[in-house]
C-alpha cells in the first residue's frame, strides 16, 4: 500500500501510483473532509469524464444507460416492497 508522509510545511505527496492511477495533475484541487476518523480527498476540478473506465463492470462489458436504469429500477421497486413489508408489521 503506497504511503505519504507529511512535511513541516503540512503538505502531502500524493503517491505516483495513485497519481497515475486517478490521472492527477499538477494543480488539482481538492475537497477535504473526515469521515469516521479518515481524511478524504476528492479531486474539485477533474471531470467525470476523466475518470471514465476506472471502475470495471462486474459483467466484463460496457453496461448501456437502459441497463443501469433497469438496475436502478430494481433497487427502488425492492427498496420500496422492503419499505412496505416493515409498515405491515407496525
Amino acid at each position: 500500500m503506497p504511503t505519504a508522509t507529511i512535511s513541516s510545511k503540512g503538505q502531502i505527496t500524493i503517491p505516483k501510483e495513485i497519481r497515475d492511477q486517478l490521472r492527477l495533475t499538477e494543480g488539482t484541487k481538492f475537497y477535504c473532509r473526515i469521515v469516521e476518523g479518515h481524511i478524504e480527498l476528492v479531486p474539485k476540478n477533474v471531470s467525470v469524464w476523466t475518470l471514465r473506465g476506472m471502475v470495471k463492470s462486474p459483467l466484463g462489458r460496457a453496461v448501456s444507460v437502459e441497463e443501469m436504469d433497469g438496475a436502478i429500477a430494481t433497487a427502488v421497486r425492492e427498496d420500496h416492497e422492503r419499505i412496505l413489508a416493515g409498515h405491515e408489521s407496525d
